[in-house]
């Protein structure tokens, strides 16, 4: 009787120290990326994503309007249209999978380079006004009193730092002064006149301070104090037609919380369609406009067909991107202290 109540009791110990020896239950089996081909060129395409396991769901969260995915056993299908514009964009994929987190997978597409049909970056300015001239095809017009206009100039002013031209060495460039009055601003560069041709777009690089956009006393996120227009016309400039509008663009992007990260002139590429204007001739114009302007830099402009770039190459962790350089400047403008921070902040009223 002992035994068998020794027995009972070194098993019932063996149960205690391995309490999971007699369950056949697997922990579940997580699901990994083997492999993800998700990088392509201007021309768009098909790629693969090769799992470990068959996920249980696969969704386009970011980019659904041009990429597209499909569940094939242990892989997933990528399908991504061709990118007509010259900017570059990214979609992302979520996979799901019992037992494990969801995995997100970016998708990067190149954008096109345009084949010129006319193009611009005044490369050829030679110091003087010949730009606006019947040589060059430029023009201004005039909407207003104040004493600044567009000008050529190889940088664009900033608080901290200002910004360079984005191709060769100069820019074209309408500012402010405080010695002006900060008067209202209205005027328009006017390009020559070019002939669309079938499937053209068009292409440049626009610079500006976003703070000043929306700051002065006030916020202003809702009525912006200036912006840059593109217009075009197709009757020699009788009557114009917007493109562009830089504070509709940002729409939602700006914040109280944010907006004094941009104290500085940044650049932004900007592509137009011009399809529906093929056949026929017409003129662009950039137009500033705004009751307190400031500094807003325009350059690389190009206007043709977009081809079939290559693959985009794998940037690496912390590598920066951007279009224009950066240079330590002089201050521009009076400053206040608030919300913690020293901010510059113009006196309009």
């Amino acid at each position: 009787m002992k035994t068998k109540i020794g027995n009972i009791l070194v098993l019932f110990a063996l149960i205690l120290l391995c309490p999971g020896c007699g369950d056949d239950t697997e922990s579940p089996v997580a699901m990994v990326v083997l492999k993800a081909d998700t990088s392509f060129g201007s021309a768009g395409g098909s790629g693969n994503i090769e799992l470990s396991e068959k996920p249980e769901k696969a969704i386009v969260t970011v980019g659904s309007e041009w990429c597209s995915v499909s569940i094939n056993n242990a892989s997933v299908g990528v399908t991504v249209e061709k990118n007509v514009y010259m900017s570059g964009r990214t979609a992302l994929i979520s996979l799901s999978y019992p037992g494990t987190e969801d995995i997100l997978i970016p998708v990067s597409q190149a954008g096109g380079s345009i084949v010129p049909v006319f193009a611009e970056s005044w490369e050829l300015f030679d110091g003087t006004a010949s730009w606006l001239s019947d040589t060059s095809g430029w023009s201004i017009v005039k909407n207003d009193v104040s004493s600044l206009t567009w000008e050529i100039a190889e940088e664009i002013p900033g608080f901290w730092g200002g910004a360079y031209a984005t191709n060769g060495d100069y820019l074209a460039l309408i500012g402010f002064d405080y010695d002006d009055g900060i008067l209202p601003q209205d005027q328009m560069l006017v390009s020559p006149a070019f002939t669309v041709e079938d499937n053209n777009v068009f292409s440049f690089d626009c610079g500006y301070a976003p703070v000043w956009m929306y700051l002065g006393d006030y916020f202003y996120f809702d009525d912006p104090l200036f912006t840059l227009k593109v217009k075009i016309s197709d009757n020699n400039g009788q009557t114009w037609t917007e493109l562009f509008d830089a504070a509709e663009n940002n729409e939602g992007k700006y914040n109280e919380d944010n907006i004094y990260d941009y104290l500085d002139p940044m650049w932004e590429k900007v592509t137009v369609d011009l399809s529906a204007y093929a056949g026929k001739e017409v003129k662009v114009a950039f137009h500033s406009i705004g009751r307190v302007p400031d500094y807003i830099g325009v350059d690389n402009i190009s206007v043709g067909v977009t081809k079939e770039s290559a693959n985009p190459p794998v940037k690496s962790a912390g590598q920066k991107t951007g279009l224009g350089k950066s240079f330590s400047g002089k201050k521009v403008g009076v400053s206040f202290t608030g919300k913690g921070k020293k901010l510059p902040v113009k006196e309009f009223f």
